[in-house]
């Protein structure tokens, strides 16, 4: 694997030198894994750790009630938050049975199961997907049993990943379980003892192939919708657009305070991504309309636009104090206006239909 993606990377060096793209070879890649590669392997030497005996334990379904968390799953959830920055504790132990199955106990009322929640937007998948990587590759000494993200459920029998068909699908949590003998073993997640992936193979294979088909000419947004549909997300998109301004051949306008623009595109573009996004905040595709015409009304879709009366600026029309408030910096990047702009609809305004509703009755949002 490794001679293919160092080969493919020297490939992409060529063409970027200005070799002629027909005449350099590409390589296939292998199968994509799909979300969390379980090819994952536990590459830290055997007698090294604190659990160097512990052979993961057996797979056991729930029968019972722990009262609370388990020693052994608080330790992992606390391995996992300071290993992987931007996630948070959705928690542990419920006293419940699993979601739209009753009388089938969860495995979190035995205090035995966790949820690493990671955002919607903003990079929040492939953080789940990183999240599910690492408890792969550290399955047997961790004793995990169990891992349920984004529609997908893997487990130590078949250490395959399939369909989840359970009534919440996980999109915004990594769900974990561990083994009742791993529940009673905090020693095995000290810190720094897992094995972390550089990276998800699966991912970084359709990266390369995204990169490939850009600068041979290719669409960026079907680009986008493959990497989408091999359950990499908005990630792809940022990428394609990126490559295809760079391929090109466009120039940085400055930006406010002299800051560079970053290259974007057409306004049908900005709107295509922006649409794109909707899925990451549960919206329809039936909310387009909302959108275009309410920030139509505000900018144009321009990202240089500045209101000459207030500090109102870009596509999204954001005032200097309205940046912090949906985590960002003000920028003069279209993408990230719009980024910005959608997380601003969504926590105030739910979708943008209410937001042009409120925007009919006072000319602004």
């Amino acid at each position: 694997m490794s001679d293919d993606l160092f080969a493919r990377l020297d490939a992409i060096g060529q063409i970027i030198g200005g070799k002629d793209p027909g005449a350099i070879a590409t390589l296939e890649p292998e199968a994509d894994p799909g979300i969390g590669s379980d090819s994952a392997t536990n590459t830290n030497t055997p007698g090294t750790f604190a659990g160097a005996d512990f052979t993961g334990g057996t797979m056991t379904e729930a029968h019972g009630d722990s009262h609370g968390e388990t020693p052994g799953a608080r330790a992992l959830q606390n391995l996992l938050l300071s290993e992987f920055a931007g996630g948070h504790d959705v928690g542990i132990y419920s006293d419940r049975d699993v979601r739209g199955r009753p009388g089938v106990r969860s495995v979190h009322g035995e205090g035995r199961a966790g949820d690493f929640g990671v955002p919607v937007a903003k990079g929040g998948h492939a953080l789940g997907h990183s999240v599910a990587d690492y408890l792969i590759a550290n399955a047997d000494r961790f004793g995990v049993q169990r891992i349920i993200f984004a529609g997908k459920s893997w487990n130590r029998k078949t250490r395959k990943w399939a369909d989840y068909n359970g009534v919440n699908q996980h999109m915004d949590h990594v769900h974990w379980e561990i083994t009742p003998e791993a529940a009673e073993r905090p020693d095995l997640y000290g810190a720094g003892t897992g094995t972390k992936p550089a990276t998800n193979t699966g991912d970084l294979h359709s990266r390369l192939g995204s990169i490939d088909a850009l600068i041979r000419g290719g669409d960026p947004a079907a680009a986008s919708d493959q990497r989408e549909q091999q359950g990499f997300g908005n990630v792809g998109r940022d990428m394609a657009r990126r490559f295809a301004a760079a391929r090109a051949g466009r120039t940085a306008a400055p930006g406010p305070g002299g800051a560079p623009m970053v290259a974007g595109g057409s306004k049908g573009d900005y709107q295509r991504y922006a649409v794109g996004r909707f899925a990451e905040f549960g919206w329809s595709q039936s909310e387009a309309n909302a959108l275009i015409d309410l920030w139509q009304r505000e900018s144009g879709w321009n990202p240089a636009a500045q209101n000459k009366k207030s500090t109102a600026f870009g596509i999204a029309q954001f005032l200097n104090g309205t940046w912090q408030g949906v985590g960002a910096s003000k920028t003069a990047d279209p993408y990230g206006q719009i980024d910005a702009g959608l997380r601003y609809i969504a926590q105030r305004y739910g979708s943008p239909t209410a937001a042009l509703s409120f925007w009919n009755r006072k000319h602004y949002y």
